[in-house]
């Protein structure tokens, strides 16, 4: 594709989470690095703007107009049908938001949808904004590329349709979630020779230099925390110490209210401030506990034994996709197993069993890159 082409990305980035963030900073990244100048970035959020070098959409959140409950679903007001179209005849009735929208749109070449978290019919209500402007990039007869997207399981007939007909809409779509990612999107029924089975756009993302004490083990926790949880990794903290470990927790979203109160003030923090010092921190580690996908992702690219703790069963399906395409072992752990001495005794596994499996996966993904961008590049 001409290296002059306007590429649109649209992404739940922007919310503080460095995981989505490293997926819009990486592409970014390689995007320039291929000679692409003209990319934006779209998001409901404003607070993206240091997360890459590239413009930000004007006021972004304001672009995207607001969403109204329906029987089942999220219906975009006044256009968007259950069937993943759109109602043609009324796209000259929309208010000012609806149409910056598509304005913004209208001028892309390529509308590059990634770091959106993972698609389903339980987060589907969430997802509605973006999947609409998926559906106006088609109308707009858009080229349009899913890059790097989780798929996880679809239990709801009516979502299901809805899915199909708008990620269907798109050109290529790039899934990261191995065999569990393509049997959740055969329950959309759509054309699978658009699917191509690849790896998490954060996956090559460059590590910068992070001193850390010898034996560190990083121990990583979301907002979906629970006391009981809390509890567990302060005495799982307090035992890697005992056993000479140096134990340093660390939160995505870098919230010190919570991270202060599971610590306790007897543990070190730490806050990540750019890309490369997330993924550069968990290289420095020895090993990591995680709850967040993308440090489970970010150690298994650096080669660094992780155990990611799941809380439900659609987090654990993106772990479980790993453990049946790699045959990783001591890679997960549910949240009803969660327990200091559960925590303590899969970690030591993981740090022993892990590291020759460790450079196969990298040896085997790293090189393939984002597949979403070369295919990119192939397009006339």
């Amino acid at each position: 594709m001409d290296k002059n082409s306007k590429i649109l990305i649209q992404g739940g980035y922007g919310f503080r989470n460095w995981g989505d963030d490293l997926q819009l900073w990486n592409n970014v990244r390689i995007l320039k690095e291929k000679g692409y100048k003209d990319i934006t970035v779209m998001s409901p959020s404003d607070y993206i703007g240091k997360m890459c070098d590239t413009k930000i959409t004007q006021s972004t959140h304001s672009i995207y107009p607001k969403v109204v409950r329906g029987n089942d679903t999220f219906l975009f007001q006044q256009f968007c049908l259950i069937d993943g179209s759109l109602k043609n005849n009324r796209l000259s009735l929309l208010g000012k938001k609806q149409q910056r929208l598509i304005e913004t749109i209208k001028k892309c070449d390529v509308f590059f949808f990634s770091g959106s978290g993972t698609i389903n019919t339980r987060h589907c209500y969430g997802l509605m904004i973006f999947l609409t402007s998926v559906m106006i990039a088609h109308h707009l007869n858009k080229t349009i590329i899913m890059s790097g997207q989780g798929f996880t399981p679809m239990n709801n007939t009516k979502l299901e349709k809805f899915i199909g007909g708008v990620i269907g809409n798109s050109d290529k779509i790039f899934t990261r979630d191995f065999a569990e990612g393509l049997r959740a999107l055969r329950k959309t029924n759509i054309d699978m020779d658009k699917v191509v089975v690849g790896i998490d756009d954060a996956f090559t993302s460059p590590a910068g230099k992070v001193d850390l004490p010898k034996n560190t083990i990083g121990i990583n926790f979301s907002c979906f925390i629970v006391p009981r949880i809390q509890k567990e990794l302060y005495e799982l903290a307090v035992l890697l110490k005992k056993n000479k470990y140096n134990p340093i927790f660390n939160y995505f979203q870098n919230e010190k209210r919570l991270e202060e109160s599971t610590t306790k003030g007897d543990f070190p923090i730490h806050y990540f401030d750019s890309p490369k010092n997330v993924v550069g921190f968990h290289k420095a580690c020895s090993g990591v506990v995680s709850m967040r996908y993308h440090s489970m992702i970010l150690s298994l690219a650096q080669q660094t034994p992780v155990v990611n703790i799941s809380r439900d069963e659609y987090q654990y399906s993106k772990v479980k996709a790993i453990i049946n395409e790699t045959k990783i072992e001591n890679l997960g752990i549910s949240f009803p197993e969660t327990t200091r001495d559960s925590l303590y005794s899969i970690l030591m596994k993981a740090i022993e069993t892990q590291p020759t499996k460790l450079k196969e996966i990298n040896d085997k993904w790293r090189p393939k890159g984002n597949l979403a961008i070369k295919y990119l590049e192939g397009l006339e």
